[in-house]
């Protein structure tokens, strides 16, 4: 996931970190959000994902493919 992404949602809805911690019923803290935001990188679990997408009125969708065996 792109922090950057949520960064930009985050702050197009004129949210600070620490009101997006919040929203997301204190799963993930603010100190969290900062380095999702910062950090290329940076692992997050998906419970603390799905609850800051969730927050940002986001949902994630999962395609499973079906591999074609001959």
């Amino acid at each position: 996931m792109n922090g950057k992404l949520i960064e930009y949602m985050r702050t197009h809805k004129g949210w600070s970190r620490e009101y997006l911690a919040e929203r997301t019923g204190n799963i993930v803290s603010e100190a969290t959000i900062k380095r999702v935001e910062r950090k290329a990188n940076y692992r997050i679990s998906s419970v603390k994902l799905i609850a800051i997408l969730k927050a940002l009125g986001l949902e994630i969708k999962v395609q499973r493919q079906n591999k074609i065996q001959n």
